[in-house]
């Protein structure tokens, strides 16, 4: 007992040191768990990297890395040095092979904290978890990146007491990932984890930084745009985006999602029957879209019509693919139906005028996934827009 007491303290005093930010001290402290190793447990270990991530200085993180290792997990070290936008501190774990998703790996001479190993992860998703990317609002460990600390994302012992800079993350994120630091799979969860932690921002921005929204945004569309130019992460982002659009999200998101991706609403319209139950929502969305399929684009103009959203369908006078006589036809159908006399007669226009009209050609392509970003895509047709102003 009299040992166990004794291994506490020197643990206690050794944390405290490294949150001092007392170099020499820390580093006798850690000198003298090298004595003690045997009784120090894998979970303690870890936590002793984690703080060493946090406090620094990269010597000191070295020093634990090197002497105390190797250790049964290390993804929340890396998490850690990124939420600080500790760049030093997160190059090394990454140059060592760390993986912000990895799994816990503990050896068998440890195998009875078998039961109670998920802790070290803070039960969050990781490369294994059969729900990773299932649900995209599920914390991961990339999750952690962008979060502040709460008071208790200590493994034990006290909490950490330094602060956080969102930007700085960010930027940090975003150098890394256009480096190729991360694999696939985790260039797609930092790229999940920073849209979710911007729907957070939206419904709640008093409660953070007043440049929150900028970082997680630029942060966002820079990995979507490594994703278009140089193929880094994967489709599933897009994916995830479209998840992302879910009934009673506040609007202000869904319009940030539509800015990134245009293609994604437009896909998300044909298949989410609860969208035409939202006509003013669609309304507000069409100056964040562009043209995307001639089918894609029949849809948004039959609910268009349908509703008689006169001005918004002058938006889409000049979208490629979009009057095209079977989507015309479609509309006019709508709008009759619905009632909107003024509507119909004036796609009607429109569709007898394509017929006294020779075909153009296919339009030109609009950008990566039919989309150029928000606004409307240029049209070699536009006779609509003559009729709609």
């Amino acid at each position: 007992m009299a040992r166990n007491q004794k291994i506490a303290r020197l643990l206690a005093m050794t944390r405290d040191s490294f949150a001092a930010r007392r170099l020499v001290e820390s580093i006798l402290s850690v000198t003298v768990v090298l004595e003690n190793r045997d009784a120090v447990s894998p979970a303690e270990r870890v936590d002793l990297l984690e703080r060493s991530c946090v406090y620094g200085p990269i010597d000191l993180v070295r020093l634990v890395y090197r002497e105390l290792g190797p250790f049964t997990y290390r993804g929340w070290a890396l998490a850690l040095a990124l939420r600080t936008a500790r760049e030093d501190v997160a190059r090394f774990l990454l140059d060592q092979g760390v993986d912000l998703l990895e799994d816990v790996d503990v050896p068998e001479l440890y195998r009875a904290i078998a039961a109670h190993e998920s802790s070290l992860s803070r039960f969050d998703l990781t490369r294994s978890s059969p729900n990773l990317f299932l649900n995209p609002e599920d914390h991961t460990v990339c999750t952690e990146v962008f979060a502040s600390f709460t008071g208790n994302d200590q493994l034990m012992g006290s909490s950490f007491s330094t602060s956080t800079d969102l930007a700085a993350t960010c930027d940090l994120v975003g150098r890394l990932a256009e480096e190729g630091k991360f694999d696939s799979v985790v260039f797609d969860d930092l790229f999940r984890a920073a849209v979710v932690r911007m729907g957070e921002v939206m419904r709640e921005p008093a409660r953070h930084e007043p440049y929150a929204t900028e970082a997680l945004g630029g942060l966002a569309r820079k990995m979507l745009e490594l994703h278009r130019q140089r193929g880094l992460g994967s489709d599933y982002l897009f994916m995830m985006l479209g998840n992302l659009i879910k009934p009673r999200v506040q609007e202000q998101f869904i319009a940030f999602i539509c800015d990134l991706a245009p293609q994604v609403f437009l896909g998300r319209l044909q298949s989410l029957r609860w969208l035409e139950d939202e006509p003013d929502l669609v309304r507000h969305m069409v100056p964040h879209l562009c043209a995307g399929t001639e089918e894609q684009n029949g849809a948004l103009l039959c609910l268009l019509a349908r509703n008689g959203s006169y001005e918004e369908l002058r938006m889409l006078a000049d979208w490629p693919r979009t009057m095209t006589r079977q989507n015309l036809d479609a509309a006019v159908e709508a709008a009759s139906a619905a009632g909107h006399a003024e509507t119909a007669t004036l796609l009607l226009a429109r569709r007898r005028a394509l017929d006294e009209t020779p075909d153009p050609g296919a339009a030109r392509a609009c950008g990566p996934e039919g989309a150029q970003g928000a606004g409307a895509c240029p049209d070699d047709l536009g006779g609509l827009a003559g009729l709609l102003l």
